[in-house]
């Protein structure tokens, strides 16, 4: 036994220097002494250097080699013992009743076996800790680490970690940390493995450690994985309505047994806000209108119990007259399960806040009537047997912690469009009860956070919403018809011709939607996301308790992160339609921006700093406004209470101390909210500006229609005199251009352009950007405006109905990509409906044919600008990004969709420089799909092809890949054209070679053998012939001229194409001089010699359209 414990202190100490090595720990290769940290609280750091150095030294394999030998001598665990803690509890027990027994007894057998007993005890406790060490080390050493990770699932040890959770080792927070930083990882997880981590939950209780698993594989990265979305959502809540009835059962009995269902209570007479119009909306044109009239609701929750809770017994946890909780009563329930109040649980999270309003009672009383003191470590822990002898308080934080994970959880299922996982959740998750959880001031902020996260998932971010060009530049020019001098705004006339129907899958399932889901689809103004817009500005003008932010109040950024996304979102779709609101919360949000009030750890009472609470020096409570200042149903045309509206000057007191006050600018943990926050702020800010920029347009137009255009017809302009500008007219645009829309000089915001250069001294990179352009907007509004003026089209009646139809047919082609699971799958919740696959295919072959040929009234360059101010280049970066291992069933289809999306959008994009903006953000995607689907490769030509500032950013190791592609489909006879038009894209722009690119193709071209990659027919008498007989048999002209072949191009005429297109290579290569050209015009020249090309010019006198069909060549 003594043996055993020296090695197992010896290999803790000798573990816990590696966790200290790989963290960079300032307490390596020192000694374990009493001021050492516990290993297992450092903080969870990526070093790559060191953790390379852990990889090439073969240190990881030698310690699963280690751990499987310390299992084997590790009974507890061998034995599948998942309530170790318990058993270690047991154990100490027993030691020190040996003691006492020790002490009582003067038999020496017994003394000896009891001490026996107390060794092997401390042995298994001692092996244990090593065990913890070892996954924590394995942790440290792949954490933020690709290839690390990947090697981790190559050599089988994510299986073996999967084993080792529920032991209470950490096992989960490493195999949640392995698969929540690498999407291919997560896609390898298994539905038993899910099922397993649900089983969890009915052994260990409800524990939010495995719904975080599940959250970290739906969405690694914050990127959803709609494969592990949906099968997240079958083994969890719904098996979609064509699966099997054993996998229905399954899902059916988790939903019950695991989560907590969620309903709406009684009325709390809690208003959502004031309202964000300029007069009130009418009820019959907004959403949860209910809500207005009543204000919010208590949300109820249930769960499975029994009688008496004991963990492993397959039932969630205790039930509320266990946890003393008071029962509400339920108004047309089936449910026999007791409902009680949301807020009655949730308190326990932020005790100190949230405890009074929701029990009336302060925490201070609540915890000498609980006659219980916290403890933090009880609180977290994972183990089920200590979960049932915690306090009621402990109790309750329990569970409020798997609430708080269940609703994080069905967010990032719901993520990015996921219609499945949305259509399942929407009934149970309404819009109402999203938006009171969201409103109710009793609820913990992080609880609030989830439910706002989830409002915007379910209801704001699905069809039929698609963000508003802003500023708009094709204008409608109607001289009969005024012009509207508010922001552009949600219209759904705009979007479809008709009402649209709800996604379902099904007649059946559409005809027992409730009502208020088939009034979402119905409505359609600005005004249906009223009671939204009302919960938002609630937040925004709580004054100062939120618009100086702490850096080290997680929960309280978090939350203020969730509301700004969420009003980001509103601004993007047009529902914020007044520009009195755009005034309204400019101060605010400007006030919230500046960084220089913000604190970095939580600011002294007035108490601490000796002065007696005053208006002047106390905060309000964060995010809270006066409820009875604030009726149910309020107009703006009824003055806004000033303690809502009105900004409060900061004194002395409420400043931050300058003292380490550049801490704010750095990236950090504790710093990572505040800094997103910033970047929402700054995007909401910035496209505020550019409303403004689009009502100074519509003014200005407006003005030419009323005094200008009217003046064309006047009878000098009859005579052929010219017409001056009169000087009201002069005055009047000068008006325009000076006086602000929304201004940016707001109350104690002196110095705005200081606040931008402020945001660009923070370390984070989309701060420093923003803020730049933000910096820009201040100052050059004038040179902006002249600018877009300039770019502005006037359409004509027969203009506008074309683009209208435009924006019809790219709101249709969003709404099918995004719901693609729906149609596209032959699956458990759906068929493949072949009349919308084929509606998919007419759409954008109408988009390509416009951008190609125009129509009547627009040509196609026309076209292209129209296309510019509608989603379609959202819905292109979101088609390139599908992965088809997410759609294993039907990849032939999804490679359909993505190559018919590719080619509308190479015609959208070619020869347009700010349309090849606009699709340039999708290069990295459209690399990962050339490998399997060389057409993509013409889109990525075209968003490069005579833009000269894009072709100077080609990455090197795009044109090799390229390169290599080419030299895979020669060496399989193929003459694919795509690939060598994207070297010829990239060699020249602007009539002018680039350099750069030139030689790094001639390098490409060399390494992969000129005779292979090119097909230049230039030797032989033979292959100047076949160059010869190739043209006169060429019949598809039209592929010459970058338009779409009708029928099938033969083999023959594949081949003569490639043949132009490697000649057409070597001139781009030609082009330019200086010091780069002594590299590629020789090699040009050693290809294809001038005195080759002179001859064949020579044999071919007249170019074959020019000529009769069977003119003979001459010689």
């Amino acid at each position: 036994m003594g043996v055993a414990a020296h090695v197992c202190s010896q290999l803790e100490h000798v573990l816990t220097d590696m966790i200290w090595f790989l963290t960079q720990s300032k307490f390596w290769r020192q000694s374990n002494g009493p001021l050492a940290p516990d290993p297992l609280s450092e903080p969870w750091i990526a070093l790559p250097a060191r953790q390379n150095v852990c990889y090439h030294a073969k240190y990881l394999d030698t310690s699963f080699a280690l751990f499987k030998e310390l299992v084997k001598r590790t009974e507890h665990l061998v034995g599948g013992d998942t309530r170790w803690s318990r058993k270690a509890a047991q154990l100490e027990m027993r030691m020190h009743a040996r003691e006492m027994a020790i002490t009582a007894s003067k038999d020496l057998g017994l003394e000896v076996a009891a001490w026996e007993g107390i060794m092997s005890n401390m042995v298994a406790t001692m092996k244990t800790r090593c065990l913890k060490l070892l996954v924590r080390m394995w942790l440290c050493s792949f954490y933020g680490s690709r290839r690390i990770e990947s090697y981790f699932h190559r050599k089988g040890w994510l299986d073996l970690l999967n084993t080792l959770n529920g032991f209470g080792l950490g096992a989960s927070d490493v195999f949640v940390k392995l698969v929540s930083s690498n999407a291919d990882l997560a896609r390898t997880i298994s539905r038993e493995t899910l099922l397993k981590f649900l089983d969890f939950i009915r052994i260990l209780g409800p524990l939010d450690t495995w719904f975080y698993f599940l959250k970290a594989v739906c969405a690694p990265l914050q990127s959803a994985l709609p494969i592990m979305q949906q099968t997240v959502l079958r083994v969890l809540v719904f098996g979609g309505q064509r699966t099997s009835l054993e996998e229905a059962r399954v899902a059916e009995r988790n939903r019950t047994e695991l989560l907590v269902s969620v309903a709406l209570g009684p009325p709390l007479r809690i208003p959502l806000g004031q309202a964000s119009a300029v007069a009130i909306a009418p009820l019959e044109r907004v959403l949860g209108t209910r809500l207005l009239g009543e204000g919010i609701f208590d949300v109820l929750i249930s769960w499975t119990y029994p009688n008496y809770w004991i963990a492993g017994h397959g039932v969630l946890f205790h039930g509320p007259d266990a946890l003393g909780l008071t029962r509400v009563p339920m108004e047309n329930s089936t449910d026999s399960r007791a409902w009680v109040s949301l807020a009655q649980i949730v308190w326990v999270l932020q005790p100190q806040r949230c405890c009074e309003l929701a029990t009336g009672k302060t925490w201070q009383d609540m915890q000498m009537y609980e006659h219980s003191n916290i403890d933090e470590s009880k609180w977290n822990s994972i183990d089920a047997a200590v979960v049932g002898k915690q306090s009621r308080l402990q109790l309750l934080k329990t569970l409020a912690k798997y609430i708080l994970a269940q609703l994080r959880l069905l967010d990032d299922m719901a993520k990015q469009r996921q219609m499945n996982c949305i259509m399942t959740l929407q009934e149970e998750y309404s819009y109402s009860v999203c938006l009171c959880g969201a409103s109710d001031p009793r609820l913990p902020t992080s609880i609030r956070a989830a439910f706002f996260n989830l409002l915007s998932s379910l209801w704001l971010d699905r069809y039929p919403h698609s963000t508003v060009a802003v500023p708009a530049l094709m204008r409608s020019f109607d001289p009969l018809t005024e012009a509207s001098d508010g922001p552009p705004e949600f219209d759904l006339s705009t979007i479809t011709y008709s009402t649209p129907t709800p996604d379902s899958w099904s007649t059946e399932h559409a005809a027992r939607l409730p009502e208020d889901i088939k009034l979402f689809y119905m409505l359609g103004s600005s005004d249906k996301m009223e009671c939204c817009m009302r919960a938002v500005r609630r937040v925004i003008f709580s004054g100062p308790s939120v618009e100086q932010q702490v850096h080290g109040n997680t929960e309280d950024n978090a939350f203020m992160l969730s509301v700004l996304r969420l009003l980001r979102l509103l601004q993007s779709f047009g529902f914020i339609a007044s520009v009195k609101s755009l005034q309204e919360l400019q101060g605010p949000l400007l006030r919230c921006l500046d960084g220089r009030t913000d604190w970095l750890t939580n600011p002294p009472s007035p108490e601490q700093i000796g002065q007696a609470a005053t208006p002047e020096t106390t905060l309000p409570s964060r995010f809270e406004v006066s409820d009875a200042t604030v009726p149910l149903l309020q107009s703006m045309d009824q003055p806004l209470p000033e303690n809502i509206v009105k900004p409060s000057v900061l004194v002395k007191e409420q400043f931050p101390p300058v003292e380490n006050s550049e801490q704010r600018y750095v990236v950090s943990d504790a710093n990572s909210e505040v800094m997103a926050c910033k970047v929402e702020l700054l995007q909401i800010i910035l496209r505020t500006c550019m409303v403004g920029m689009h009502i100074k347009i519509s003014r200005i137009l407006e003005l030419f229609r009323t005094q200008v255009y009217s003046a064309m017809y006047s009878s000098n302009a009859a005579r052929g005199e010219s017409l001056p500008l009169s000087d009201s007219v002069l005055q009047a645009v000068l008006k325009i251009i000076d006086d602000p829309v929304v201004d940016m000089s707001q109350p104690h915001m002196r110095a705005p352009a200081v606040v931008c250069l402020d945001m660009m001294m923070y370390e984070n990179p989309d701060i420093f950007v923003l803020g730049l352009e933000l910096l820009f907007e201040t100052c050059c509004t004038a040179a902006e405006l002249f600018g877009l003026l300039d770019k502005v089209e006037l359409l004509t009646t027969a203009q506008d109905k074309l683009f209208a139809s435009i924006k019809h047919d790219v709101s249709s082609i969003g709404r099918l990509i995004y719901s693609i699971e729906n149609w596209g799958m032959d699956d458990d919740f759906s068929t493949r409906d072949n009349a919308k696959v084929k509606q998919f295919g007419t759409l954008c072959k109408r988009i390509r044919k416009l951008c190609t040929d125009g129509d009547g009234s627009s040509s196609a360059y026309e076209v292209q600008k129209m296309l510019h101010e509608t989603s379609f280049f959202a819905h292109l970066q979101y088609t390139v990004q599908m992965n088809l291992k997410d759609f294993p069933k039907s990849e032939d289809l999804v490679k359909q969709v993505i190559s018919q999306m590719c080619n509308a959008a190479v015609k959208a994009v070619a020869n347009n420089s700010k349309n090849q903006m606009q699709a340039y953000a999708a290069v990295p995607d459209v690399r990962k799909l050339i490998d399997d689907q060389p057409q993509c490769a013409f889109l990525l030509a075209e968003i490069f092809k005579g833009n000269l500032e894009f072709c100077t950013k080609v990455p090197v190791e795009l044109i090799q890949q390229i390169a290599d592609l080419t030299s895979r489909e020669r060496s399989a006879g193929s003459f694919e054209v795509c690939y060598i038009s994207f070297f010829l894209a990239i060699t020249s722009a602007s009539s002018q070679g680039v350099s750069r690119n030139q030689v790094s193709v001639v390098d490409a071209i060399q390494a992969g053998r000129p005779e292979l990659m090119l097909h230049l027919l230039r030797g032989s008498h033979d292959e100047s012939e076949r160059a010869l007989e190739l043209a006169r048999r060429f019949r598809i002209k039209q592929a010459l001229r970058g338009e779409e072949a009708v029928g099938q191009i033969s083999e023959n005429d594949q081949e003569f194409i490639y043949y132009l297109k490697s000649i057409e290579l070597l001139g781009s290569l030609a082009k330019g001089r200086g010091t780069q050209a002594l590299v590629t015009k020789p090699f040009v020249s050693s290809l294809f010699h001038p005195t080759t090309a002179m001859r064949l010019l020579l044999r071919t006198s007249t170019t074959r359209e020019k000529r009769p069909r069977d003119m003979v060549l001459s010689p």
